[in-house]
């Protein structure tokens, strides 16, 4: 997923009964709909600290594009997560440089023959974007029913004259027909 969104990891154990419609080889166009479950879910940022993370994270997706910017799920839960939410001082955040706009990936192979029947084979990835627009500018999100159970938020405000960090634990969010 790297080459779509600006993550240094991403880790857990993902289940699903979904449909795909559209072309499996623009991934990212394709209209998904369905079940979906994530058990210790993890990603971490560019630079290596939590961005999100969930012992479990389970969706019924009504429609999912990510080229589209379009997410409308029925239902959407997590237990046990933990996210940061970080206010930098130009006025961006730590969420902003997640997608990359219009990324170009290519690849390079290259075989050496070792011998009878063995190959050295290796494979340089090129992944190429560009700025045009501001992610997430259009972006719509849409839950019927939102559960967020057990969580940790780190929140770090550094507009302000002095900045600070404020950590919550135990936060529990429920909403309906959120927009």
């Amino acid at each position: 997923v790297t080459p779509y969104l600006n993550v240094r990891d991403l880790q857990g154990l993902a289940s699903g009964d979904v449909v795909l419609e559209g072309n499996v080889l623009d991934i990212m166009s394709m209209d998904i709909y369905g079940d979906l479950a994530v058990q210790s879910l993890s990603v971490t940022d560019e630079d290596g600290k939590n961005l999100l993370k969930a012992e479990s994270l389970m969706a019924k997706v009504e429609q999912m594009n990510i080229n589209k910017e379009l997410y409308l799920f029925e239902t959407l839960t997590a237990k046990n997560y933990a996210t940061r939410f970080i206010f930098n001082a130009d006025g961006s955040t730590n969420f902003d440089t997640l997608f990359v706009s219009d990324p170009e990936v290519s690849t390079e192979t290259q075989e050496k023959s070792l011998g009878e029947d063995m190959y050295s084979v290796t494979e340089r990835v090129t992944v190429t974007t560009k700025e045009e627009v501001a992610p997430m500018q259009n972006m719509v999100l849409r839950i019927g029913e939102l559960s967020l159970t057990g969580g940790y938020v780190e929140y770090a405000d550094m507009t302000m004259h002095k900045p600070f960090n404020y950590n919550l634990s135990g936060v529990n969010i429920s909403s309906r027909n959120f927009d």
